[in-house]
Parts: C-alpha cells; sequence; structure tokens
C-alpha cells in the first residue's frame, strides 16, 4: 500500500508541477544546487547537494529537474506519513487503520501549501520527508537508537524547524541504557549535523557565485549559522507576537477545511487518550512550531510554510487517532464514518485542484525574460531581490539569454566584501562611498563620471524598494500563488491595501532614475501579458495588464495595453474607459484615438465618440474640412458618419507624420529605428482608412525592406 500512495502523491504532484522557475527562494536554491552556492542563513547543505544529483536527470530543463525533486520528496513524505499513521494505529489496535490514514494522506495533498510547495523547487517537501523519518524514528517501537538519532541529526542539517520535532524523540532516551549506547547515538546525529557547518565554511572559500554572509571564517560563520542578519524581520516580542496569533490561527482551517480540521482534532484526542505521552508530545511540537512562525515581522503568506510542519502533524494524529476513537462502533458505522471522511478529502482535491495547479505558471519566467529583452544592448542591469536577481542569473548563465548585458546584484551579492570594488572597477569607476552599496543615484553620477566606456544603465523595479514589495512582488505572488492567497483578498484589492497606506509610490515613481526603472520593467510586463494571451489565459493577462496600469498609471502605453485586454476579455466600454484615459493622457498620440475607433465601430457604442472627438478637434491638427465634417456629425449625433470623419483625419494625420519622419525632420536619417517608425504610421493610416491608396505603396516597400516578405505581398497591390 505504500508504493501506492507514493505513486498516486507523484502522479498529482507531477501533473501539477510548475515548468521551470516559481516565486519565493526557488530561483536560488536551483542556482544553489547547480552552482553549490552558499545560500541564505542558516543554509541548506542537504538541498544543493541531493538537488545537485536530480539536476542529472535527463528530463526538462534545469529547473524542472529541482522541482521534480520537490515533488519526489512531497510524495515520500506523504506515503511515510500514510506508513506511521498506520503503525500508531495498529500498535493501538485501532480498527480501519489503512484506510484513515489513507484520508490523512489525502487531506495532507490537498492542502494548498502542500501542493504549492511540492510543486517548486524548494527545501520544505525535503524538510517534510525528514520531519515524518525524525517522528517514525521516535513513536515506532524497535528502531535503533544510533537510526533515530542519525534522523534527527539530518533533519536539524537541514531546516532549524526540526528542533521542535524534539519532544516525538523523547522515547529515543529510553533505549539508550548504556555509556556506548549514548556515545554511538551521540556519534551518528553529530556526523549528518556537521554537514550544516562545513559545508558554507567549505564552499565560501571557494567564492562561489552566491556566496552570502561570507561565512569562510569562524566569527562570520557563527553570524551565519545564528541567522543574525535576519534579526530586524525574526525576535521573540511577546505583545507582537499575541497580536499574530489570531490571524496565524487561521492557517490550519486554511490548509485541511473545517471539516479537516475538526477530523485532525478528534483524532489528536484519541491518541491522547490511548497514549497521553505521545498526545502531550504532539501537542508540545505543535505548539513549538506554532510559536517559532509567531516570531517572524513578515507578511502572513510568507510565514504560511512554516506551519506545514503542524498541517503534517495533524494529519498524522487524523489517520492513527481516529481509528482508536472510533473502534468500539459497528463495522456499519465504521465504514460510514469512513466513507465521509474520504469523500471529504476526495471532495477538497476536486475543488482545489485549479487553484493548485502550477503547471502553467510562467509568470516569474515571462517577467524577467521580458525585463532582459527590453534592457539596452549591452546594459549594465542592477536587480536586487529574489524575484529577480535569482531569476535573471539563471536566464543569463543557464539558459544563455542576453550575453551582452552585464548583470549586478545591490542585494545580495553586496554582502560580499569585494563586491562592489570589483564590480564597479569592471566598469571603470575607482569607488563610492566606503561601506555603503550604491543606489541609482549614485551608481549613474559615478558612472556618467567614468573614463571608461559608458555601459547603458538599467534597473529592476524591485531594486527600489519603496516601489518593489508593495508593488511588483505582491502582484508577481498573488498571480502565481491563488492558490495560497485568492481566498483572503483579490489581487487588486491586495496590491492597493498594501499600498494605498505606505504613500510611497507617487513621489518615488516622480523620481527620473525610478522612471527609467519603470519603463523597463513596463515593457516586461507587456510582454508577459502576450505570452499569457498566447496561453490562453486571459484573467492572468488582465492582471498584469492592472498591474502595468498601477505601475504607470500617468502613461498612456498603460492604459492602451490595459484596453486591448479588456477588449479581449469582452469588455469593450471598460476598454474604452481605459482609452479615454490614454488619450487624455496623450492627446497627440494617434494610437488610443484608432483602437477607440475599432472598438466604437465594433460595439456600436457611438455615445462613446464625442470625448475621443473632442479631444481630437482640440489638439489634433485634423485638415479644416474634415474638421468641420466632424463637428457637423457631433451637432447631429451622427455617430457612424462622425466616426468616418474621425478615421480619416488621423489617417491624414499619420501619414504627414511620416512624411516628417521619411525628410529627417524629426528623426535622425541614420536612426535605425526610422523605417520601423514610418512603418508603423502607415499601418495605422491603412487601418484608419483602408480606401486610401496613398500609404500602401510606402508601407509595401518599408516591409520589403525590414524583411516582412508576406506583408510586403499583401500591401503591395493596392
Amino acid at each position: 500500500m505504500i508504493p501506492l500512495v507514493f505513486l498516486a502523491a507523484f502522479a498529482g504532484s507531477l501533473r501539477c508541477l510548475a515548468p521551470g522557475l516559481a516565486t519565493d527562494d526557488v530561483p536560488e536554491m536551483i542556482l544553489a544546487a547547480l552552482r553549490l552556492d552558499v545560500t541564505h542563513p542558516p543554509g541548506y547543505p542537504l538541498f544543493a547537494l541531493t538537488g545537485r544529483l536530480f539536476a542529472l536527470l535527463p528530463a526538462g530543463g534545469p529547473a524542472f529537474r529541482l522541482n521534480l525533486l520537490a515533488a519526489a520528496a512531497g510524495a515520500g513524505a506523504g506515503a511515510a506519513a500514510f506508513a506511521l499513521a498506520r503503525a500508531l494505529a495498529r500498535n493501538g489496535r485501532g480498527a480501519g487503520a489503512e484506510a484513515w490514514a489513507a484520508v490523512g494522506a489525502v487531506l495532507l495533498w490537498s492542502s494548498p501549501t502542500w501542493r504549492w510547495q511540492s510543486s517548486q523547487a524548494d527545501k520544505y517537501m525535503v524538510h517534510a520527508m525528514l520531519a515524518v523519518a525524525c517522528a517514525s524514528a521516535g513513536l515506532v517501537p524497535g528502531v535503533r537508537p544510533a537510526a533515530a538519532a542519525g534522523c534527527f541529526g539530518t533533519a536539524l542539517a537541514h531546516h532549524p524547524l526540526s528542533l521542535f520535532l524534539a519532544p516525538l524523540g523523547l522515547p529515543i532516551l529510553r533505549r539508550l541504557r548504556t555509556p556506548r549506547a549514548w556515545l554511538f547515538a551521540a556519534t551518528a546525529a553529530l556526523l549528518p549535523f556537521s554537514l550544516k557547518p562545513l559545508y558554507p565554511a567549505i564552499r565560501a572559500a571557494a567564492v562561489p557565485p552566491t556566496n552570502w554572509g561570507e561565512p569562510a571564517h569562524a566569527r562570520a560563520l557563527w553570524s551565519y549559522l545564528a541567522v543574525r542578519g535576519y534579526a530586524p524581520k525574526m525576535g521573540v516580542d511577546l505583545p507582537a507576537m499575541a497580536r499574530r496569533a489570531p490571524e496565524q490561527a487561521t492557517f490550519t482551517p486554511h490548509q485541511l477545511g473545517a471539516g479537516g480540521t475538526a477530523l485532525a482534532a478528534a483524532g489528536w484526542a484519541g491518541v491522547a487518550f490511548a497514549d497521553p505521552f505521545v498526545g502531550l508530545a504532539a501537542a508540545a511540537s505543535w505548539i513549538g512550531t506554532f510559536c517559532f512562525a509567531l516570531q517572524f515581522r513578515l507578511d502572513p503568506f510568507l510565514v504560511e510554510t512554516y506551519h506545514a510542519q503542524n498541517v503534517l502533524l495533524l494529519c498524522v494524529l487524523l489517520g492513527a487517532g481516529l481509528p482508536l476513537l472510533l473502534r468500539r462502533l459497528s463495522p456499519a458505522h465504521r465504514v460510514a464514518a469512513v466513507a465521509a471522511a474520504a469523500c471529504l478529502a476526495v471532495g477538497r482535491v476536486i475543488v482545489l485542484w485549479p487553484a493548485n495547479d502550477f503547471s502553467r505558471a510562467f509568470l516569474l519566467h515571462d517577467l524577467d525574460r521580458g525585463m532582459l529583452r527590453a534592457a539596452p544592448p549591452g546594459a549594465a542591469l542592477f536587480a536586487g531581490t529574489d524575484y529577480d536577481q535569482f531569476a535573471l542569473q539563471y536566464l543569463t548563465a543557464v539558459d544563455g539569454l542576453r550575453p551582452d548585458v552585464a548583470l549586478f546584484d545591490v542585494a545580495h551579492q553586496s554582502k560580499r566584501s569585494d563586491y562592489w570594488p570589483r564590480t564597479l572597477g569592471a566598469l571603470g569607476v575607482a569607488a563610492l562611498e566606503p561601506g555603503a552599496p550604491p543606489n541609482p543615484v549614485s551608481l549613474t553620477t559615478a558612472l556618467d563620471a567614468a573614463a571608461a566606456p559608458r555601459r547603458c544603465l538599467a534597473y529592476s523595479v524591485l531594486c527600489e524598494p519603496l516601489i518593489a514589495f508593495p508593488v511588483v512582488s505582491t502582484g508577481t505572488l498573488l498571480i502565481s500563488r491563488r492558490s495560497v492567497c485568492a481566498a483572503r483578498l483579490s489581487p487588486a484589492d491586495r496590491l492597493w491595501a498594501r499600498l494605498a497606506p505606505r504613500g510611497a509610490f507617487a513621489p518615488a515613481a516622480a523620481q527620473p532614475w525610478n522612471r527609467t526603472v519603470l519603463a523597463v520593467y513596463g515593457h516586461a510586463l507587456d510582454l508577459a501579458a502576450e505570452a499569457l494571451l498566447a496561453k490562453r489565459r486571459p484573467a492572468a493577462a488582465q492582471r498584469v495588464g492592472t498591474l502595468r496600469a498601477r505601475l504607470l498609471p500617468d502613461e498612456a502605453a498603460s492604459w492602451t495595453a490595459q484596453a486591448a485586454l479588456l477588449s479581449a476579455a469582452g469588455a469593450p466600454l471598460e476598454a474604452l474607459a481605459a482609452l479615454e484615459r490614454a488619450a487624455r493622457l496623450e492627446p497627440g498620440g494617434l494610437e488610443a484615438y484608432a483602437a477607440a475607433l475599432d472598438l466604437v465601430r465594433a460595439a456600436k457604442a457611438w455615445r462613446a465618440l464625442p470625448a475621443f472627438a473632442n479631444l481630437a478637434l482640440a489638439h489634433l491638427p485634423l485638415s479644416p474640412a474634415w474638421a468641420e465634417s466632424l463637428r457637423g456629425a457631433l451637432a447631429r449625433n451622427d455617430g457612424p458618419e462622425g466616426a468616418r470623419a474621425l478615421a480619416i483625419g488621423l489617417a491624414e494625420i499619420a501619414v504627414r507624420r511620416g512624411d516628417e519622419l521619411e525628410s529627417g525632420r524629426t528623426m535622425l536619417p541614420n536612426d535605425p529605428r526610422r523605417p520601423k517608425a514610418i512603418l508603423a504610421l502607415d499601418l495605422l493610416a491603412i487601418r484608419l482608412d483602408p480606401g486610401w491608396a496613398r500609404p500602401y505603396a510606402r508601407a509595401a516597400r518599408l516591409s520589403a525592406e525590414l524583411g516582412l516578405t508576406a506583408q510586403a505581398r499583401a500591401l503591395a497591390p493596392r
């Protein structure tokens, strides 16, 4: 039965597996496995070494292979939890142990955090497998003390959450009856645990690409293992922990549902009645893990992964305790209870399946790939968070995308003492303020004054902490992790709930270096929206478009892109409202007017035409004849005639602007962008007035020059 549970869980995880890069620490952990980096404190050497083996698998790309590690570890942990629950129930002579253990395993696999973590390459599923091994070593009779101590030592070498499994390991102490047994157990625990300090010390001496904290020396190693760099984000503050407790107490019902939580509580009661020691040990482990999560000063959804250990423990108690609690019932009643619980568990799997399916989670990959594509040739691209820096490193170092772009880290790598002197020296800058990492202003000033050839600077929007986390990180997370967050707030609501109270967006966005940053990232978001539409995911594309409009609310291109997504989603009136905002922001542009005319004609929304017509009459150089015709149509409320007059007037303006570009009056003749700009204006004129022959000849010629053979052939007969 255990192999069957493993195969079923692995097959389900494989179906929902993320195809590549995912959010949170996933890009960092993937790079750590591929390059044996020193990850963020306190380090995860076991994941890096195991992941290095999985990276050798002949399946998909490196990121997909590392995601397979999480799927296999999650399936292994689920199968081990099933075996532990069955063993505890049988030891207590419970009835229907195998069926209840299966119900607990299905509920565990259906929980959103479990599905999310078993679909992407992070450390929590490996920890879950080690946690079940520790619980089994402590609670199942017959396990040798040295083997049990080795399990605990390995788990502690991987993640500090394993410390709160210590109450479940207390029975091991009763088996240590001689000094020799104590010596063997201590040696078995210390040997795997020694990997925790040895790996970062050895790898830090080799100076890997990511060398967090440089723990090559004793003092730096102690600071690294003690997680001193995270002091602002965590700490024992009892009043603050008490304020966080009510919200975090809802995490278990969110993971198991109200019915699953009630079954788990009943299972704990059954275990406690049958063996009070196991019941108290499980309660102590649960409380310790809960208090550990309370000390973090982070957003609640970032802490939810720490509660996965408690969810695992509750599912084991469910499978072990309910057979003990219901053993006095008649066989028919026991079968009915198991059937009802199985329906509940399977129902949660079915209901939560769409939200927990990460097989089409391309968002982070598309966003960072779009950022690289948007960077100018030979740019120096500065990035600095989990959501851009490590993903960009993967795309450049592993996928080989944009080798001409020099990638610089303004956050993680700046912890290395030699990073900025070496980096700035390569760019021709002698020094900046000693001991302080550069910011966009100081970097721009220093590079402008440098004698070396200047690289074009590009900054990831996530480098700017005032904008980064309230806007892009939260929006990205909510699209990719809707299983964790969507039950509470919609993406738009959560975005503005975080953004509005801070008031940081408006002044930060007004600064000139941030305008460049946001423009680059806005283009990346456009590419992401196009990719989502191509993958037939209009809802996700709409969220990305909304995010772009809120990142750059005073740019017409944001609202034009938003209108295109709304139109594709079948909301023409909302699209027209977005286009009207774009036209007001850039009244001299033509694209918003052309898109509005297309929508007005398609939806016959003639009432929306006067707003655009009045803007055009006020701000565009329409020819007198067509301006008079447009005013007359507006006075007569003749929508079709007004649309025709506006379209012909706009087409004439587009052709005149193309003539000005061709003559070199508004763009240098040797500018490589000039032919594309002229062609775009001619195509816009053809779109507005298909019956006008003049723009066809130039558009056909330019299409042929640019290598667009099919387009040139289609335009030539005109």
